[in-house]
């Protein structure tokens, strides 16, 4: 999250944001939905000490370029007092594509998550994993809950963003798949539909992501530490 750190409200100025970083981070740091949210994504690693040292000092090179602009950046599953009529969207237009169609629901309040892709071998591989991770999806998002507020108020829950993101259209638990010829045939009918672009916009807590070749984990909160990341995404990889 983008902040004005005088009210430690959200600053919606990520266009201006990417325009003064470095060319070499403009591949690793990248436009999000809300224009107060910027998404920071390491290269491939085989080891997760690896991503995590690069994430350490992604982070760090983002904080230390924001206060020339007078921002600040944090990390949480939600902001804890925005309220959507604050709500900027992404000049992206990805992003504006998503607003046109999610209408309100894009212009709620954002939310942040962690997604860990892990990398498979081969498409049948990919597909007996999405749907044996399935059942670990409840324990990764207990263990990473971080938004327990919202619009300045405590929820009750651990983890409003899941609340919040469940509204979404092709968001949550994917059904299983018999193999990988039935996912691409489930996948073809909403292309093929309009339902949906490309396979990008299935917003499923676990999904593939077959132009990276991996299976992407994003049932998991926005993680406010990187030793908190480090956990997660240790766990991801020795589940799968």
């Amino acid at each position: 999250m983008l902040l004005e750190p005088e009210r430690w409200s959200l600053a919606f100025r990520s266009d201006e944001v990417l325009a003064a970083l470095p060319a070499e981070l403009r591949d690793r740091v990248t436009l999000e939905t809300h224009a107060a949210v910027m998404e920071i994504a390491t290269g491939v690693h085989r080891r997760i000490g690896d991503a995590v040292t690069e994430l350490v000092q992604l982070r760090d090179r983002v904080a230390r370029a924001l206060p020339a602009l007078g921002l600040r950046a944090a990390v949480a599953g939600t902001h804890p007092c925005a309220q959507a009529g604050d709500t900027v969207l992404s000049s992206h237009p990805r992003y504006r594509q998503i607003g046109d169609s999610m209408r309100v629901l894009a212009r709620r309040e954002p939310t942040l998550a962690t997604h860990v892709h892990v990398g498979v071998s081969s498409s049948d591989r990919a597909i007996r994993l999405l749907n044996r991770l399935r059942a670990h999806l409840p324990l990764l998002l207990a263990l990473s809950a971080n938004s327990p507020f919202w619009q300045g108020r405590q929820t009750g829950f651990t983890s409003t963003r899941t609340t919040l993101f469940d509204a979404f259209p092709r968001s949550g638990l994917p059904r299983g798949f018999r193999d990988y010829a039935d996912w691409v045939a489930t996948v073809e009918r909403l292309l093929r539909s309009g339902a949906i672009p490309d396979p990008s916009f299935l917003w499923w807590d676990v999904r593939l992501q077959p132009r990276y070749g991996t299976v992407e984990v994003r049932i998991m909160d926005g993680q406010t530490t990187v030793e908190d990341v480090a956990a997660v995404a240790a766990l991801v990889q020795t589940l799968a």
